[in-house]
């Protein structure tokens, strides 16, 4: 195997990672609630509200 075929594959394994990583620094990500009230009242609201402290 040679070095290009070695970092190409390094590469692709760590690429579904990337990409969540890429998706939480660009907002899109699952909400997380404190509480499960907080959950069933908001749950139904398609306003997101999105804070990145990274």
């Amino acid at each position: 195997m040679t070095d290009l075929e070695r970092a190409y594959h390094a590469l692709t394994a760590k690429s579904a990672d990337y990409g969540r990583y890429w998706d939480y620094y660009s907002g899109n990500h699952p909400l997380r609630y404190s509480t499960e009230r907080l959950e069933r009242l908001f749950n139904d609201i398609h306003t997101r509200f999105v804070q990145n402290w990274c």
